[in-house]
């Protein structure tokens, strides 16, 4: 057949099939045995391989653990030459339990009295109290995982609602003044200015305080904690993910929102009921500043007003926590270096309570704010450098021309220059 196929092409083309088709059987007619010979060595050696050192102490690993021995033991007496989480920080490790050592438990839980097996004492002596302590966090029973429960238990515990009867006890029907939520802001740091756009953004902490009746609990019924944390999310009020009841309160003048400014964080609950949530963010107001006109030593003044989008002074009542309501720095962060604009030396914020009246669809209905006036200066500085001192030296230049000969014919040029400068650097500086 090579040979029919050879001799079917044109004599050339022929000739080099031919060659290379019995070059071709003449291989495999003499290396065919050793081929399938090297084959078959290859395959053994394949199956007789040795599984690699990690292999085989991944598989011993899992086998001990079948058998309720953890191969992570020796982290706790020393042995592995590695210090642990619990010796660097001077902590008493938990008993290690396998997943078969708690299910025999639970299964003898289940079958006798887990306290009495035995000898019929009421103890027993193979668990000690920080065992029990670490079966009961695993199997959510115990202190915290329990409060909780037993504070927001599911489906009775209403975030969109508060018990206004709660906070209108004892008062008269037509005064009622709803809860009070002290309000507080921590400055950090002036972040920008946008003179043109008239927007102020501000570094701060924004800090609420309110109490919730529901949230209350003895503390020696709960292995003496008197505080815990509940997360709220979405921003706040009525977040999806959040768990427990929050105030409504908005930046009214705002060019952002605090739902989207500000992080979202845990809120404390101390065992009376009072809760207390700070959160790091930005508020970003539209301004309407005021000492534009003594640029570039100009003081700059922008008005914050704070307060409740949906509830009234019937129902809630912003005040200012600690008499002040806004703090100032705080912190090794806090603070400007080599920045534009900062807070004034002299009352840079200054806080006042003003309540509006109420509308004519609810005349019985106030609202109350919290306004903020917040100052902040500009460093002349640069300007003086950069801009004043140079329009000085440029008005100089472009009058020299009247000091030079007549028979001098780039003094011309040179007054044009200098008023180019000047209109150049004047549209810079107007710019920002």
């Amino acid at each position: 057949g090579f040979v029919g196929m050879a001799t079917s092409a044109p004599f050339p083309m022929s000739l080099a099939r031919l060659f290379a088709s019995t070059w071709f059987v003449l291989r495999l007619i003499c290396c065919g045995p050793t081929i399938v010979e090297g084959a078959r060595n290859r395959r053994s050696r394949h199956t007789s391989r040795q599984p690699h050192p990690a292999a085989s102490s991944a598989n011993n690993n899992y086998n001990n653990r079948r058998n309720g021995f953890s191969p992570n033991a020796d982290m706790y007496d020393g042995k592995s030459g590695t210090e642990s989480f619990y010796e660097r920080n001077s902590l008493k490790s938990p008993p290690l339990i396998s997943r078969a050592t708690r299910r025999r438990r639970r299964a003898q839980e289940q079958e006798a009295d887990l306290f009495d097996i035995g000898d019929g004492d009421g103890v027993n002596d193979n668990i000690t109290e920080l065992d029990l302590i670490v079966e009961e966090a695993k199997d959510g029973k115990d202190a915290a995982s329990l409060l909780r429960e037993d504070l927001i238990p599911r489906g009775t515990y209403d975030r969109h609602a508060y018990p206004w009867d709660y906070a209108w006890h004892g008062q008269d029907e037509e005064t009622r003044t709803g809860v009070p939520v002290e309000f507080n802001i921590n400055f950090h740091r002036v972040f920008s200015v946008d003179v043109i756009e008239s927007v102020l953004d501000l570094v701060v902490w924004l800090q609420i305080a309110w109490t919730d009746p529901r949230l209350t609990w003895k503390p020696e019924e709960y292995a003496n904690l008197t505080k815990t944390w509940f997360w709220i999310g979405d921003g706040g009020a009525g977040g999806e993910t959040s768990e427990i009841w929050t105030p409504d309160i908005e930046l009214w003048n705002l060019e952002q929102g605090l739902r989207e400014s500000f992080a979202d964080a845990y809120a404390i609950v101390n065992h009376d009921g009072s809760v207390y949530w700070s959160r790091p963010g930005h508020l970003r107001p539209a301004c309407k500043f005021y000492g534009l006109d003594n640029f570039p030593f100009d003081t700059l003044t922008c008005a914050m007003e704070f307060g409740s989008w949906m509830y009234s002074g019937k129902y809630m009542r912003l005040v200012k926590r600690a008499g002040t309501g806004f703090t100032m720095g705080g912190s090794e962060t806090a603070g400007e270096s080599y920045n534009e604009f900062s807070f004034a030396d002299e009352d840079p914020v200054q806080c006042v309570s003003h309540v509006y009246p109420p509308y004519p669809a609810s005349p019985e209905e106030d609202w109350p704010v919290l306004m903020y006036n917040v100052t902040i200066q500009r460093s002349w500085e640069p300007y003086v450098r950069g801009y004043i001192t140079m329009q000085v030296l440029l008005n100089i230049v472009g009058f020299s021309a009247f000091w030079l000969p007549p028979n001098c014919g780039e003094r011309m040029g040179l007054s044009i220059t200098a008023m180019l400068a000047a209109v150049a650097a004047e549209i810079v500086v107007a710019g920002k």
